[in-house]
């Protein structure tokens, strides 16, 4: 059975932060970020999203100060459209999306969390699912 959670993630360190993943498939995320805004980004496959309305939803357990999760998708200009938690429609000329997880606080603060993280098509957001690929090296630092 293919999984409605679209994403792909795996194990993953940059910018003080750590992601590995748990048993269920959710991200642990540990470290303290080295500066505001910055975190991992895992490319995704675009094919998965291109001209699809998709809709994001997460739910964290544990010490996550100014946790900041985003699904980032550029078009052809470079332009940057940030999918949160309201639906939108990926240009089917996107040339790139990535999932991203930082912090917003201005001074960082050590983060050591459980993170449960679903892009999925539609425009209602559903329980989650652990993707069909959580051994995904391609995290790096966002």
């Amino acid at each position: 059975m293919k999984s409605r959670n679209l994403l792909r993630y795996g194990p993953a360190t940059g910018n003080g932060l750590t992601a590995t993943v748990n048993g269920d498939g959710s991200l642990h995320i540990s470290g303290t970020p080295t500066r505001r805004w910055l975190g991992i980004k895992w490319p995704q496959e675009l094919a998965s999203f291109a001209g699809k309305t998709v809709i994001m939803s997460r739910s964290a357990s544990g010490d996550a100060p100014g946790l900041d999760v985003v699904f980032d998708i550029y078009d052809k200009d470079n332009k940057v459209t940030y999918l949160t938690t309201t639906p939108v429609t990926v240009p089917s000329d996107a040339t790139s999306v990535y999932l991203r997880v930082q912090t917003s606080l201005a001074v960082p603060e050590p983060m050591d969390f459980d993170l449960r993280v679903q892009v999925e098509e539609g425009t209602s957001a559903t329980a989650w699912e652990k993707p069909d690929t959580t051994d995904y090296l391609g995290g790096w630092r966002a």
